[in-house]
């Protein structure tokens, strides 16, 4: 490498979770969008179409899981254990926010991960932030 070229972010300790229902038409420009500005991570796409989404977010990569029924809640909490990475994202599939927006997200709960408070005297204590930007929401467990 280069001295003037930037080492690139890797992203693989993060999960980006969609909650999909008849998202044919945005899909591929999310899970698109999500590669291009977190190299490295997980897409997981908990669905529950009667479109050919799965079938798209499958193609693209993605890991999806059938839809469990009852809600948005369900499917969220679906997402959210779908993956053992520490750090799990949300975003809307339906291209309402734009995926650059998890980026800042990403590294505000990295420095909250690598944070004193959390490593030092905290440590071995369940600590649990939330960052949110629109509906795009990073969790830390």
């Amino acid at each position: 490498m280069n001295s003037g070229q930037k080492e690139a972010v890797k992203f693989d300790d993060v999960c980006v979770a969609l909650i999909t229902r008849d998202e044919e038409t945005t899909i591929a420009k999310v899970i698109a969008d999500v590669n291009a500005f977190l190299p490295g991570a997980e897409i997981v796409v908990v669905d529950g179409s009667s479109d050919s989404t799965p079938e798209i977010a499958a193609a693209l990569g993605a890991r999806v899981s059938k839809e469990p029924g009852g809600g948005a809640a369900p499917a969220l909490l679906a997402a959210l254990t779908f993956s053992d990475r520490p750090i799990i994202a949300t975003i809307d599939a339906d291209y309402t926010y734009p995926a650059d927006a998890l980026v800042e997200l990403v590294e505000r709960v990295r420095s909250v991960m690598t944070s004193p408070e959390r490593t030092g005297s905290g440590a071995g204590r369940e600590t649990q932030c939330h960052f949110q930007t629109g509906s795009s929401r990073l969790r830390l467990a």
